[in-house]
């Protein structure tokens, strides 16, 4: 199988530059397209313990984000 095309998920992070930049360099060894494709969340599960792990709850911010959604 060759790998003709990547497609590189990236949410505008901090870490969009690193995972960009590994996009290109296997797209570069493979000869491949790489297309990149913005993500985010507009819906959130509800804050309980069945969909987010306790300690998240435990944090201030994450917490409060959590409770916004």
């Amino acid at each position: 199988m060759v790998t003709r095309r990547i497609l590189c998920a990236i949410d505008l992070s901090d870490f969009t530059p690193t995972v960009l930049a590994y996009a290109v360099a296997l797209g570069r060894l493979f000869k491949a397209d790489v297309s990149a494709l913005h993500v985010f969340a507009d819906w959130m599960p509800p804050a309980d313990g069945s969909t987010y792990p306790h300690w998240m709850l435990e944090l201030p911010q994450a917490r409060a984000a959590i409770k916004e959604a």
